[in-house]
């Protein structure tokens, strides 16, 4: 003879092997989600929320925590560039123009760069900082840059130069 049981939600009387009695169509496992328990409503919150904060912090962390350029600083590799001077009434200004590569998958932003400038012996003889608040370099993506400021030299002292990318700031930061 088969063993009876009482259905979990009408009490009628069902097969003990039952999973889901036909009459009613509930479930017969021992773990029933009863939707009129408050209790399951306020867990089913609590993990929904839980989640949605985890995902929420997670997306901030790169806003207040963003990557450090000093850790990706050797992503970057100047490409080309190259110096020209202009003449004006209060003297001589010098303009790097070249390209940058952002070997990274960060995107960056607010680049600043220093030009340096050495004389035929390789002495330094003048340096140029200048911030570009107007580059966004996409991740794995080059981009063209112009530093400028005022020559303290001759234009004929200037034989060569090296940029340097001093700092940036991941784009989507905050700070």
């Amino acid at each position: 003879m088969n063993e009876m049981k009482e259905c979990k939600t009408c009490f009628e009387e069902i097969n003990a092997k039952a999973l889901k009695f036909p009459h009613c169509q509930t479930w017969q496992t021992k773990w029933k989600y009863d939707q009129s328990n408050p209790k399951h409503h306020l867990i089913f919150l609590a993990i929904l929320f839980g989640a949605m904060g985890i995902m929420f912090y997670s997306s901030l962390g790169s806003i207040f925590n963003p990557n450090e350029f000093s850790d990706n600083k050797s992503s970057f590799v100047v490409k080309e560039s190259r110096v020209s001077f202009t003449e004006k009434e209060c003297g001589t200004t010098v303009s790097i123009i070249g390209t940058i590569t952002n070997n990274s998958e960060v995107s960056w932003k607010d680049f600043n760069f220093e030009a340096q400038f050495f004389n035929e012996d390789n002495e330094l003889i003048d340096t140029v900082s200048d911030q570009n608040y107007d580059l966004i370099l996409l991740p794995n993506d080059d981009g063209t840059f112009k530093v400028t400021g005022a020559a303290d030299k001759s234009k004929s002292s200037y034989h060569h130069h090296k940029v340097i990318i001093k700092d940036a700031r991941e784009n989507g930061s905050l700070f």
